[in-house]
């Protein structure tokens, strides 16, 4: 039976949502949160490698989080990006 969502889980979440979108982690990015008891569960798609340790980072980051559990889709699995913070430059 799952449990039901307790109030500062939902705080986890909004917190660790709008930690992600400052940190450049929005669309095309569709990262879902959800937390219990302090677990966090990163699912959906990113579009590089490099953002997912930086999601998950993030995710770490927030107060009351006690684990985070890495479920994302990386849509471009270029190697560069896992060094890199950025794309790489393309020549015109």
């Amino acid at each position: 039976m799952l449990r039901k969502e307790t109030a500062s889980d939902r705080a986890i979440v909004q917190k660790i949502t709008q930690a992600l979108s400052n940190r450049g982690l929005r669309s095309p990015c569709a990262i879902h949160v959800v937390a219990r008891g302090g677990v966090v569960t990163l699912s959906g798609t990113i579009e590089y490698v490099f953002q997912r340790k930086n999601a998950v980072q993030t995710a770490t980051g927030v107060p009351g989080v006690r684990r985070v559990t890495d479920q994302l889709t990386i849509k471009h699995r270029d190697t560069w990006a896992d060094h890199s913070s950025a794309p790489p430059q393309h020549p015109n």
